[in-house]
């Protein structure tokens, strides 16, 4: 992350020439809309990179104490702690919180492919980031395991799931399929 920051402030790649000079080299005919577009492009300012460094600062606190314990001992070393040490590691978590940094950390990588690919101010914008949120009828049309997985329709028949969107004309609730 602190490496992806860094990158950031070289603002060089954020200019609207640097932004033409690619759009240029992917598109033949960008001559004929280029200029429109990079007057209404933004250059992402020296500003912006701290209000991102201030955001990921944030999370990047909330990770450090209560989640890389756990993934440190538990996780990445293969630690067996007692069953006490276990629950004080997990006892500070909670799932909604890992949802969200995990969704910022999704947003913030979209922000920033944003501004680099298409001049777009470098927001971190708010997202779902409940399953249950992301399984209610109406959300974004697509249900939870589509949106984690991205094929819908491989992700249904793998858990045998009954889905909203399958083209088979699945009934429109998750469900589990009996077996």
């Amino acid at each position: 992350m602190a490496r992806l920051l860094k990158k950031a402030e070289d603002l060089d790649v954020f200019s609207k020439d640097a932004l033409g000079r690619r759009k240029q080299a992917s598109s033949a005919n960008a001559d004929q809309w280029i200029d429109e577009y990079l007057a209404e492009a933004y250059e992402t300012s020296a500003d912006d990179v701290r209000r991102l460094r201030k955001e990921v600062a944030r999370w990047r606190s909330v990770y450090e104490e209560k989640y890389k314990p756990l993934r440190d001992r538990f996780f990445v070393h293969k630690e067996l702690p007692s069953d006490a040490e276990l629950q004080k590691l997990i006892a500070s978590t909670r799932v909604d919180e890992l949802e969200r940094l995990c969704i910022f950390l999704i947003s913030l990588h979209e922000a920033l492919w944003q501004a680099y690919e298409n001049g777009k101010v470098p927001i971190v914008e708010p997202t779902t980031h409940s399953v249950l949120e992301m399984l209610k009828p109406g959300h974004s049309g697509q249900s939870a395991p589509e949106i984690a997985a991205g094929d819908h329709c491989a992700v249904c028949c793998k858990w045998r799931l009954e889905c909203c969107t399958c083209p088979t004309g699945q009934p429109k609730m998750m469900s589990r399929k009996a077996s």
